[in-house]
């Protein structure tokens, strides 16, 4: 909305101006504006947008940054009127030139100042009060203009007008800034303006090459062929700036989007310039094809008779569209992702080879020769960028495609087989990559494939993090592990690697988990030439696998990995595995932990606060109240569970509950959590492994899910009991939250329907099932 305004106000602006002036006039003012904006590029050196990307990852920063940058873009202001000056006397223009450029130049500071504004508005995604200014602020320079030129006409009375209305469009942005959001703390800390110079500093290079690039046909016009070709070519080229309203409102509305998903959600990051990238590549070649038809009318209607001689320049021009289109996009995306100097330095080449060819062409074709300049540097620039931002945002390698290749010809080629016999199956290889409550999944199926099998050697390929819980399965002798890396994190060289061992290890049968959809194991299976290859239908390339899964719906994550074995013909299957815990494994837990002060007396309730994910974590504050009501009211003695990295923080929840407590965290190897856990009389977890392994060996569990699936990681069992949060954006798997009224699903999960759940838990009174208790 703000572009759209903008735009449409500047071409309405550049249509009274141009009629009033004249084109010696209307190029007399463009060359004072153009020198104004190259100088802009100096006393903004890449400020604004990262501000905009540092204020949008951490909020809190916004008063800094702005308090601190407000007394240097004045000092900036300063030098930059110094040069403009200077540059006019040097030069040796005209009188009336010197004080258009002094009024320009003075409308030039003010607006450093005002421009600061926006990109607070746009990392808070506020973008309407941007909108909201920009329109009043247009509304007013482009009627003081039009009075100003139909009234005086004259170019020098037009200048410092636009001088007023940028002093106005200040007073706007100030009161709606602390109308919003707070008073402007002015401060000055050296150290860290200079922070934000350095860091800002590859993408004011690159503005500033940028800004020149755009502008430096101007300033060659202006040098070898006069006012009147640079009111003709500048004529031109403001259509051709109108057609940038499309890039440049998308561009501004998703870029503090893009700049966080940058760093917290790369499949986002990735599908937004895919999605971003086809709009443009249909919209541009539209938009340049309906400039190209309507040239003649556009200039007619805008400019007059006056500058018919545009026409020519509007012509070629259009043909710029496409590429504008694509740099706009390709350009904010590296910026997004942090690729500053790469954005700076193609934005010198760009610079140079538009240098270039200006002086060539300029001086034989005048106006023309600058627009075709201004397209063929903009197809080189925009070419290189585009094919940065794609490989930046490359979801698919060259080796995806040369994989489809193989898989349609080996789905041309496949034929079904029939489930292998018993007696036939020697080794077995089964992938299961994933986290530890993943492989504590699993483990049912790993259960059902040895009584099934028993004669077989297994081996399981699986993350370091997972490999931990596979030795907790009964009777797991004859399978074996091997460290095997998440494929997303797999380097050609390794794949490669990892084919040649499964082709030395000759497994018969190759059994692929519901996780592992990834084309590359079943390209790697079938190259390895495995007789039996069993995955998931819903998998990238299922043509690799002669052995398939069908599609089914929604399931649970372990029901759904039993689905294999029915494949295989195995119908005997339990959801609970036979997890291991002897009476020794017990008695030396209690041990342990009555050497470290834990109360020898039962019953216990263990607590698991803390996981990986923060978004899945409850409040602190009720966690600790309902530590202590489990202990004043139930009389149970609570145990805390966690990872060596969240002991200090578990101390403070005790500290806030008030009550004894045992701390656990970081004290028990996996062997013996899972020892701790089977002899707790209920286990209460947030959504993460140490809930899934309380549910796998039987314990009442009470749930608090948030974000997770409940479909798919929850268990039909009347003693594990969910309590969860409804809300329209789960399930979710984010690690930071982008909802204004962040962890809903977590934050408002109430005390007392936690406090129900465990109440029932504890009595079994009722078989409750999964029954979710809305919060």
């Amino acid at each position: 909305m703000d572009l759209a305004t903008g735009f449409a106000l500047a071409i309405l602006y550049n249509a009274i101006v141009a009629r009033q002036l004249g084109d010696a006039g209307f190029g007399k003012l463009a060359y004072a504006t153009v020198l104004s904006q190259i100088v802009c590029g100096l006393i903004n050196p890449g400020i604004h947008l990262y501000c905009t990307r540092e204020i949008a990852k951490d909020r809190s920063s916004a008063p800094r940054y702005l308090g601190n940058l407000v007394i240097l873009k004045l000092a900036l202001a300063v030098l930059g009127l110094v040069l403009m000056l200077g540059t006019v006397w040097v030069s040796h223009q005209s009188k009336d030139v010197r004080w258009v450029v002094a009024g320009i130049a003075v409308s030039m500071m003010i607006s450093a100042v005002s421009s600061l504004f926006s990109p607070v508005f746009r990392a808070f995604e506020r973008m309407e009060l941007e909108w909201m200014v920009h329109g009043i602020s247009g509304v007013v320079r482009v009627a003081l203009a039009g009075v100003s030129a139909w009234y005086f006409k004259d170019v020098v009375a037009l200048a410092w007008a636009l001088c007023a209305a940028s002093a106005i469009e200040l007073g706007v942005n100030v009161a709606v800034f602390q109308y919003a959001y707070f008073k402007v703390p002015l401060q000055w800390d050296l150290n860290f303006v200079r922070k934000v110079l350095w860091g800002a500093f590859p993408l004011g290079l690159g503005a500033l090459s940028f800004s020149v690039y755009d502008r430096i046909d101007v300033m060659f016009l202006s040098h070898f062929r006069g006012p009147k070709e640079v009111g003709w070519y500048t004529a031109a080229y403001q259509i051709l700036h109108a057609f940038q309203l499309i890039p440049g409102i998308l561009m501004g509305a998703v870029f503090p989007t893009l700049s966080w998903a940058s760093q917290n959600d790369r499949p986002l990051f990735r599908s937004t310039f895919w999605t971003l990238l086809r709009y443009f590549l249909l919209v541009g070649p539209v938009a340049a094809l309906g400039v190209l038809l309507c040239r003649a009318q556009l200039v007619q209607w805008l400019y007059g008779p006056a500058f018919a001689a545009a026409t020519p320049c509007l012509a070629i021009l259009a043909w710029s569209i496409m590429a504008s289109f694509i740099g706009q996009l390709s350009g904010s995306v590296l910026i997004a992702a942090g690729y500053q100097k790469r954005y700076a330095l193609y934005s010198l080449l760009g610079l140079s080879f538009i240098a270039f060819l200006d002086w060539q062409w300029i001086p034989s074709m005048g106006s023309r020769g600058a627009s075709l300049a201004t397209v063929v540097s903009d197809f080189a620039t925009g070419g290189v960028t585009l094919a940065t931002a794609m490989w930046l945002c490359r979801s698919r390698s060259l080796g995806f495609y040369a994989g489809s290749m193989v898989h349609a010809v080996a789905r041309y080629l496949q034929k079904a087989v029939p489930a292998p016999e018993k007696e036939k199956l020697r080794k077995v290889l089964v992938f299961r990559t994933g986290a530890f409550g993943d492989m504590v999944v699993f483990l049912p199926t790993l259960d059902a494939l040895r009584h099934a099998y028993p004669r077989a050697s297994t081996t399981v390929a699986t993350t370091p993090l997972a490999a931990a819980v596979v030795p907790l399965l009964s009777g797991c002798d004859n399978i074996h592990l091997k460290t095997w890396p998440a494929w997303d994190a797999m380097s050609l060289r390794q794949i490669i690697q990892s084919w040649r061992w499964i082709r030395k290890e000759q497994p018969d049968l190759v059994i692929m988990s519901s996780q592992e959809t990834d084309g590359r194991f079943g390209l790697a299976t079938w190259l390895a030439g495995v007789p039996y290859r069993l995955g998931f239908s819903e998998s990238e390339w299922p043509g690799f696998y002669n052995l398939l899964v069908p599609s089914a719906p929604i399931k649970r994550e372990c029901e759904r990995n039993l689905d294999l074995l029915k494949v295989l013909g195995v119908s005997k299957t339990q959801e609970r595995p036979s997890i291991r815990v002897s009476p020794q494994e017990r008695q030396r837990v209690l041990e342990l932990l009555t050497n470290h002060g834990a109360p020898a007396d039962r019953p216990w309730v263990g607590l698991h606060p803390f996981g990986k994910r923060p978004t899945r974590w409850w409040k602190e504050e009720r966690m600790a109240e309902l530590a202590r009501l489990i202990h004043t009211q139930h009389g149970f003695q609570v145990l805390f569970t966690g990872s060596s990295k969240e002991r200090q923080r578990i101390e403070g929840l005790i500290q806030l509950a008030g009550v004894p407590a045992f701390n656990a965290a970081g004290l028990l190897s996996l062997r013996e959590l899972t020892g701790l856990v089977a002899c707790c009389d209920l286990f209460i977890s947030v959504d993460t492994g140490a809930m899934h392994l309380a549910a796998a060996l039987g314990i009442p569990t009470v749930a608090l899910f948030g974000p997770g699936d409940v479909q798919k990681w929850g268990y039909p069992s009347e003693q594990f009991f969910m309590v969860r949060n409804p809300v329209e954006c789960a399930p979710c798997y984010r690690y930071e939250c982008r909802d204004e009224k962040a962890h809903r699903c977590m934050q408002d999960l109430t005390l007392a329907a936690v406090q129900h759940s465990v109440s029932e838990a504890l009595k079994l009174s009722r078989k409750v099932g999964a029954q979710a208790v809305e919060a």
